[in-house]
């Protein structure tokens, strides 16, 4: 038997209470002996912050692949004007709060010497995440 547990990230994290969950499931393909992949277990749908499961799997290799839609839990009201990405605050153009938050957990996840500085390998990953031009030279 084996436990599978499947989790967004954890409301106590930095910006993480700013974002609503998504929803999500785990599919566990089994690898046949020809090299192609069967699927041998579905987890249900959740829309909550983690997904769990226990299978009784015969002895082999196996891949555990997480699916989502991408709809949120909580899917926000329809807004007739744009969001807008930058406030002005005190004559202070700074990103607003949703806009901080994302591109604070981005840098966290590329951070990987975890120093707070990124490295020109780490700001290729950042660029790329962002899709900026400017950090593609």
């Amino acid at each position: 038997q084996i436990d599978i547990g499947l989790h967004q990230e954890d409301e106590r994290i930095l910006g993480a209470e700013k974002r609503p969950f998504i929803d999500m499931s785990f599919v566990i393909l089994k690898k046949q002996d020809n090299g192609t992949l069967k699927v041998v277990e579905v987890s249900e749908t959740q829309t909550e912050r983690d997904v769990e499961g226990s299978f009784e799997l015969q002895p082999g290799s196996y891949i555990v692949v997480p699916k989502t839609t991408g709809a949120l839990i909580k899917a926000p009201a329809m807004q007739s004007d744009p969001v807008r990405l930058k406030v002005n605050v005190d004559g202070v153009v700074t990103l607003n709060k949703k806009a901080n938050s994302a591109l604070n957990d981005i840098f966290r996840k590329v951070d990987l010497q975890l120093d707070g500085l990124l490295t020109e390998k780490e700001i290729n990953a950042f660029g790329y995440i962002v899709d900026e031009p400017l950090f593609k030279k």
